[in-house]
């Protein structure tokens, strides 16, 4: 049991990480896509795509310039690596989401220990909210990344 426990100290991130790769990724492919906002950030991907324009979103065939094109370039990216549909479409937040607890353990791992850092990453992880927006067509993960990496920066 001891010799369990310390490998499991050796490889804690490994473990943690994969933990969280499978709780964002899991069942992807099998959540319908039927929330309105969801469905606004997928159709207008999926029209970007198929105009060939990556530059201005549009959704039933009209611009829409409500939120920045960064997301939708996550969405067309994905869409042509995996194809459109929904795992495509939950890929990123999926994949920002794991970005997030890595951010979350590699900046309490600089502020305080290896303890805090993985308690304190498994905390975020395993919340309702993070749960719920990682699998989220929305642009909150990339948002949260990025903003979250800012105040690291400054701080």
């Amino acid at each position: 049991m001891n010799k369990i426990l310390a490998m499991m100290k050796q490889h804690e991130r490994a473990l943690a990480l994969l933990a969280v790769i499978v709780l964002v990724m899991l069942g992807n492919g099998q959540l319908a896509i039927t929330d309105p906002v969801e469905s606004n950030y997928a159709l207008t991907a999926k029209e970007m795509l198929a105009a060939g324009d990556f530059t201005s979103p549009r959704i039933y065939g009209n611009y829409w310039y409500d939120k920045p094109i960064f997301f939708y370039w996550e969405l067309l990216a994905a869409f042509q690596i995996f194809g459109t549909g929904e795992f495509a479409a939950r890929f990123f937040p999926a994949v920002f989401s794991v970005l997030n607890v890595l951010e979350t353990y590699y900046f309490a791992r600089k502020l305080y220990d290896r303890a805090t850092a993985f308690l304190s990453a498994i905390i975020f992880g395993t919340t309702i909210a993070f749960f719920y927006l990682s699998k989220a067509v929305i642009t909150d993960m990339t948002f949260v990344f990025f903003f979250n990496a800012v105040l690291i920066a400054f701080y």
